[in-house]
């Protein structure tokens, strides 16, 4: 599964129960954030595989493997992945001649 997958199946999940904090735009962020930096995304098919990449993650933070530092860290490059994601987007050819 790709970063943009990941962040999409969270933002999109309609049970946000088992998220180990609140499940608002921040917290997509940082549970995406938790997926990539547990080493599993790429192996991510399913839902219930990013819900045991995450439980992975915290149980790394948890265990003092990663700080909530890097966590943020790791939270930041995924919004900064997304927001090169969205300028590459619209540049593309056929979405600057939408806009004109």
């Amino acid at each position: 599964m790709q970063l943009l997958e990941a962040l999409d199946r969270l933002e999109s999940a309609p049970d946000r129960s088992w998220w180990p904090l609140p499940p608002n735009d921040d917290g997509v962020l940082l549970m995406t954030a938790a997926v990539a930096l547990s080493g599993q995304l790429d192996e991510c098919k399913t839902d219930e595989d990013l819900r045991q990449a995450v439980e992975h993650t915290m149980t790394l933070v948890n265990c003092g493997v990663y700080t909530t530092e890097q966590w943020s860290e790791e939270s930041q490059r995924v919004e900064k992945a997304l927001l090169e994601w969205g300028d590459e987007f619209d540049a593309q050819p056929w979405r600057v001649a939408e806009r004109n």
